[in-house]
């Protein structure tokens, strides 16, 4: 596996942002009326999980889930069902993407400096500031109107959200490339 850099930080896999829009992306054209949004993060070891309140501290969640597997799609379709008890908070993955933490409300620092979106709300902010905290890698979510975004270091790019999966495997390859320093 190949080594890339994402604002600065080491992921082990050539494919692991990739794979993260792909499991976003399916999950958005793959949900339901019942979709409640979602929001994803990628962590390395720098991250504190101490800064992560479980909102659902009892609930289990299967083993042996990786962004970009159809499983995990899957899965995070399942829970981000308003209905289902997961489907508030943060779904986090490690820096190899698997699966760790579910339903997870993130304790960001405050930034005053940072500006709110015409359109969206806590969401994108929690994610924006989330995205600068250390050891956060990538963040990414999807508001129930299905708009999606990613945010690395504070910066955001809004998705155009396919409707079907065929469209996402078209669409995943150029948002990939768009965040990977040379």
């Amino acid at each position: 596996m190949d080594d890339k850099s994402i604002s600065g930080h080491s992921i082990n896999s050539d494919s692991i942002l990739r794979d993260f829009c792909h499991s976003l992306l399916s999950t958005v054209a793959d949900s339901r009326e019942e979709f409640s949004g979602i929001g994803m993060m990628i962590y390395d070891e720098n991250f504190h999980l101490d800064k992560c309140i479980a909102l659902r501290p009892n609930l289990n969640i299967p083993k042996n889930l990786y962004l970009g597997e159809e499983s995990t799609t899957i899965f995070l379709c399942e829970i981000s069902n308003k209905e289902h008890p997961a489907h508030d908070g943060y779904i986090l993955f490690n820096s190899e993407g698997v699966l760790t933490h579910v339903a997870q409300y993130l304790c960001t620092p405050m930034n005053n400096d940072i500006k709110p979106h015409p359109n969206h709300g806590v969401r994108y902010i929690t994610s924006t500031l989330a995205s600068q905290m250390p050891g956060v890698i990538l963040v990414g979510n999807a508001s129930t109107d299905k708009s999606a975004f990613l945010f690395i270091s504070g910066n955001s790019i809004q998705l155009d959200t396919p409707r079907s999966k065929k469209t996402v495997n078209q669409y995943f390859h150029n948002i990939a490339t768009s965040f990977q320093e040379p």
